[in-house]
């Protein structure tokens, strides 16, 4: 089983919508998205269940290969280098470790 973290969801994107768009690559146990307890409204984030993991890396694999060839990640790639800039000139890597900073990153 593989319990896979979606973001950056358009706040109209139904649980049946995001089913449809990870069933194209195996078997869906449960999708949720989460909402506001207040207003009801999506929060943008959800989370879809897949029986089998290998599946589910088969699907996150073909859909971030889709947006990249929409060219959707270049805004991404462009804004990750700006804030690893920004990153790296206010801390900057300790005396012993060079590669600090982007292990950190990485982490995150």
């Amino acid at each position: 089983m593989k319990n896979i973290f979606v973001g950056n969801l358009d706040f109209n994107t139904s649980e049946e919508e995001l089913r449809q768009m990870f069933e194209a690559h195996g078997q869906v146990d449960r999708v949720s998205i989460m909402t506001d307890r207040d207003t009801g409204r999506s929060r943008g984030f959800g989370f879809v269940e897949m029986t089998n993991a290998e599946d589910g890396d088969k699907a996150i694999a073909a859909l971030i290969a889709g947006i990249k060839d929409g060219r959707a990640g270049d805004g991404f790639v462009a804004a990750v280098e700006q804030c690893g800039a920004v990153l790296a000139e206010h801390f900057p890597p300790g005396a012993l470790n060079r590669d600090e900073l982007p292990n950190k990153l990485v982490e995150i």
